[in-house]
């Protein structure tokens, strides 16, 4: 909404609650926990892209340096070469999803300029 600048501030009074709780721990956080990503996805992809790129890209740097620090300061034999490409592929789908994520971004941004042209046109 704050794209659009349509921001208003509504106060809240809180109480006590009245009666029996109504959420359960693990089917209502994995429903709130999907609705959050389905959000994400829906109305700012760039947020969920980034943060699955930078998971992936920073997971690929920790387990490639791991088995670079293997292979030179302990020895040939106790590294892995299937893990250090692990690694790598992790890196290069990161930074796969950073240009996705800006593709995403820009895309976003013209959607956003036509429906203002539309909205002006229109009036």
């Amino acid at each position: 909404m704050a794209n659009y600048g349509k921001i208003t501030k509504v106060p809240i009074n809180y109480r006590k609650r009245i009666g029996k709780e109504k959420i359960r721990t693990w089917k209502s956080g994995y429903n709130i926990l999907k609705t959050v990503f389905w959000l994400a996805r829906t109305y700012n992809p760039i947020f969920l892209l980034s943060s699955v790129a930078t998971s992936l890209l920073i997971l690929g740097i920790i387990i490639t340096t791991w088995q670079l620090y293997l292979r030179y300061v302990h020895a040939a034999q106790s590294w892995s070469l299937g893990m250090v490409w692990l690694g790598l592929v992790l890196i290069i789908i990161g930074i796969q999803g950073f240009a996705i994520a800006a593709i995403a971004l820009l895309l976003k941004r013209v959607e956003k300029r036509l429906l203002q042209k539309i909205e002006t046109k229109n009036k």
